[in-house]
């Protein structure tokens, strides 16, 4: 999916929370979206989620 297109379903799923329930619950729907990209990101290998947190733990001259 394009990333024009997968804006634009995130923007009018967004929308459809805010109008349906209200500006929190939009909100969680935003977060949820962002964790399942995040997940999906590194399913398809484009987020190495392990050298990141391991890189982050060494300290540098070590």
């Amino acid at each position: 999916m394009q990333p024009t297109y997968a804006g634009l379903f995130t923007g009018l799923v967004l929308g459809f929370a805010f109008v349906l329930v209200g500006f929190g619950e939009m909100l969680v729907v935003a977060l949820f979206g962002l964790i399942g990209f995040l997940i999906m990101k590194a399913v398809a290998g484009e987020l190495d989620v392990i050298t990141d947190v391991l890189d982050r733990n060494r300290r540098p001259g070590s």
